[in-house]
């Protein structure tokens, strides 16, 4: 569907691919605490930018991701690890790893499969652009071992205009206007 939701769990796995298996990658809606080494993924405030043809949306939409990486004994090896971190997100983002292409993110089909689930259905063409990345790596102002991984990915996205979020036609839909 194409959906900004169906975005935000594709690019959640799409992290959670890029940063391996030790890592915990969740969005920032889902309950309960973490540890490190761990993600969380948001669609950034502002919403979207819809536009585009007659039968088709052109959505954009920043999403935001923190990531927490382990610590390490001293201030430079936190620095260290956090850097590795910086240039995996980096890598994943304009060269890509898994499905994903040089500044393409790889949609997922989460159509009918609840939230708790992940997909691995997607048809080979459908992709997110990426069309901005910015990376950085702040210290924790109370922790000078913390490091934070932010980045913020700007990405672009069609789909069609016709299908509401029932799966049905505007043929198939009957209002009632008594």
């Amino acid at each position: 569907m194409r959906t900004s939701f169906d975005v935000l769990r594709s690019l959640k796995r799409y992290v959670a691919i890029a940063l391996g298996e030790e890592w915990e990658v969740r969005l920032q809606a889902e309950e309960g605490t973490f540890s490190r080494p761990a993600a969380i993924i948001t669609d950034a405030p502002g919403g979207q930018t819809i536009d585009g043809p007659r039968r088709a949306m052109d959505i954009v939409q920043t999403f935001s991701i923190n990531a927490f990486p382990v610590p390490g004994p001293s201030v430079m090896e936190s620095l260290e690890a956090a850097a590795e971190v910086e240039e995996t997100l980096v890598h994943a983002f304009r060269v890509g790893v898994g499905e994903g292409k040089a500044a393409r993110v790889p949609l997922y089909d989460y159509d009918s499969v609840p939230v708790t689930d992940g997909s691995t259905s997607r048809n080979r063409p459908d992709y997110a652009r990426i069309l901005d990345l910015s990376v950085g790596r702040p210290q924790s102002p109370s922790d000078e071992l913390l490091f934070t991984v932010t980045a913020e990915v700007r990405l672009g996205w069609r789909r069609n205009a016709d299908v509401p979020l029932t799966g049905r036609t505007a043929n198939e839909i009957r209002f009632d206007y008594s």
